[in-house]
């Protein structure tokens, strides 16, 4: 489950794939960021954190979010909060 809190994810699951893919094979970092589109920076990031996030990624952002409200609300009606 991924959280809905905090600042939304910008990179999406198929980024992180590509430089989960990159870090195997290892081109030059400059050339595949200019590849895909994204700072170098941000790729040693997601290196570092092993492609793994507590957001979802925008493509699935919606569903959590109303996964989540739905959720509060029975929590809600429940008496439980």
């Amino acid at each position: 489950m991924y959280s809905t809190r905090g600042r939304p994810r910008q990179i999406t699951d198929a980024q992180v794939e590509a430089i989960m893919e990159w870090h195997r094979n290892r081109k030059p970092l400059r050339v595949f960021a200019a590849e895909i589109g994204l700072k170098a920076s941000t790729i040693q990031y997601v290196i570092e954190r092993s492609g793994k996030y507590k957001q979802p990624s925008p493509e699935q952002r919606e569903t959590a979010v109303t996964q989540r409200r739905t959720r509060m609300k029975h929590l809600r009606e429940g008496g439980w909060m």
